[in-house]
């Protein structure tokens, strides 16, 4: 079967099940999907709560009810492309706890947070507070957006003098 998206209806650790709740599935078999300790233990990091989306496989049970199996959490897709590359600056960083955080306009309008920088991408680019970066972002597991290729950005200075005259010249002579 296809991949399916859901919300997470409940789930009672204690009891060892919950039900993910996909209108598709409801439509077809009149039941939430029956979702297993196993699944949440094995492919959730222990972690499901109300709320949460996740895309799953279905499967039947003997009884032919609905089951979700091969369960992940769902970042919404529209969110950004891992080749996408963005500019923004150092907002903090603390050598001491490993982590550090990038300031930048089109990715907060996008996650309504700063992205996280995890010191093995601050110390290969030899970052400090304040530096411009460039970057892209990797949804976590947990839904946050982290920092990766981060690369320290240097604004090009080759507009300056005899080169941009030699640019208009050159564009001037594309329009021909």
């Amino acid at each position: 079967s296809s991949d399916l998206v859901g919300t997470i209806k409940s789930y009672l650790p204690n009891q060892g099940f919950g039900f993910i709740q996909c209108d598709e599935i409801y439509a077809e078999y009149k039941a939430d999907v029956f979702l297993h300790k196993i699944q949440v233990d094995e492919n959730l990091q222990k972690r499901a709560y109300q709320g949460d989306k996740v895309r799953f496989m279905l499967e039947l049970s003997k009884a032919g009810k609905p089951q979700a199996r091969n369960v992940e959490h769902f970042v919404s897709e529209q969110w950004v492309s891992p080749t996408k590359n963005f500019v923004g600056r150092v907002k903090s960083y603390s050598p001491e706890k490993g982590f550090g955080f990038i300031g930048c306009e089109e990715t907060y309008s996008t996650f309504g947070s700063d992205i996280f920088l995890h010191k093995n991408q601050a110390e290969a680019a030899n970052l400090e507070k304040g530096h411009l970066v460039t970057f892209s972002v990797q949804v976590s597991e947990k839904g946050k957006p982290q920092a990766r290729n981060v690369e320290r950005f240097v604004p090009s200075s080759f507009m300056d003098g005899q080169a941009e005259d030699e640019v208009a010249a050159q564009m001037q002579s594309d329009e021909v």
